[in-house]
């Protein structure tokens, strides 16, 4: 890297950390107009050289320093036209085609093959939620354009309190995929306190603070999907802070199942198997994991990314209506061997 690039990269960064919330711009420089009681106008599709329209640039959403007293997401269960208690649903069809999804993760790996299936599936807009990997967000925004999605670049730590007000900013969501994960590989007498709340903070706490910024506009048969792994019910080599983190996101799920199920909203969870993936590169015992994926697998192979992006895809199907409140297990009959 060169001493321009990292000036350009450094540019960047602080653009990004001090961005205001921005909507897709028409062109280079454009801003949308103003209308009647401050209603934006919808600005024209950009064009090419030739004419043909060009999809829309992704925003980035990324800010600090709100104002003091601003609006807060409503808690769960303060919805005074539901009220207590639990009545059957409105029946809805709500498909993500032409629809706005969330994915946390959502630069690499699972969460990136979860994006681009909701690209493929017509998802209007995509916004995914991303750590500092400014160069892997920008990658895959590139290829939802490609698809003909709008993205949405969400950065930051998707349980602080900044990030959360950006989704409740994005506006009314018909599926969130919380796939962000983090953790320390090390045996339980080696962790730290610090480790533990850092851990089930992002894997399990930042799902209910999900569900508290978005469900409340989230729309009758749309989807809340988590995304667990075989280490929430399996003893895996020093996997204790990610595996109890995991299992409490599943307990989540079957609680939110029942208390979102007024809403119309479904909550389900993807339990994967063994994925290569770049989180893998965090396990010392990484080599014996995915020898052991392939050898023990009935299908014959790993799970892929593109496993779990279909099964997540399927959740947030009508096809899916009945099912609330499930651990989906993706892992080729991994978990079926003693």
């Amino acid at each position: 890297m060169d001493a321009g690039d990292h000036e350009r990269r450094h540019r960047r960064a602080g653009w990004a950390r001090n961005a205001p919330l921005r909507s897709a711009a028409a062109g280079p420089g454009a801003r949308a107009d103003q209308g009647p009681a401050g209603r934006r106008r919808a600005t024209p599709p950009r064009r090419a050289a030739d004419g043909a329209a060009r999809p829309p640039r992704s925003c980035l959403l990324d800010r600090e320093g709100q104002p003091e007293g601003g609006a807060q997401p409503p808690w769960l269960g303060q919805d005074a036209e539901l009220g207590p208690g639990i009545r059957p649903a409105t029946a809805q069809r709500v498909t993500v085609q032409g629809g706005s999804v969330l994915v946390t993760g959502g630069s690499r790996g699972i969460g990136k093959a979860i994006a681009l299936r909701f690209a493929e599936a017509g998802a209007q807009r995509v916004a995914i939620g991303y750590l500092r990997n400014d160069r892997a967000a920008e990658e895959t925004a590139e290829e939802l354009r490609a698809l003909g999605a709008e993205p949405v670049l969400v950065r930051g730590n998707i349980s602080g309190e900044r990030v959360l007000r950006e989704v409740t900013e994005l506006g009314p969501l018909d599926a969130v995929v919380h796939n962000a994960a983090t953790g320390v590989i090390r045996p339980a007498l080696e962790v730290e306190d610090k480790h533990w709340d850092w851990t089930l903070g992002a894997n399990a706490r930042a799902l209910l603070s999900l569900a508290r910024a978005a469900a409340p506009t989230m729309p009758p048969g749309s989807s809340i999907v988590g995304i667990s792994s075989l280490g929430s019910t399996r003893v895996l080599e020093n996997y204790i802070l990610v595996g109890t983190s995991k299992a409490a996101l599943e307990s989540l799920v079957r609680y939110l199942a029942v208390e979102l199920a007024p809403r119309g909203i479904r909550v389900n969870a993807v339990s994967a198997g063994v994925v290569e993936t770049e989180a893998l590169r965090h396990f010392p015992n990484r080599e014996d994991m995915l020898r052991a994926g392939r050898e023990r697998t009935p299908a014959g192979r790993l799970v892929e990314p593109r496993d779990v992006a279909d099964a997540v895809q399927f959740l947030c199907s009508p096809q899916a209506d009945m099912v609330r409140g499930h651990i989906l297990i993706v892992d080729g009959g991994f978990s079926l061997l003693a």
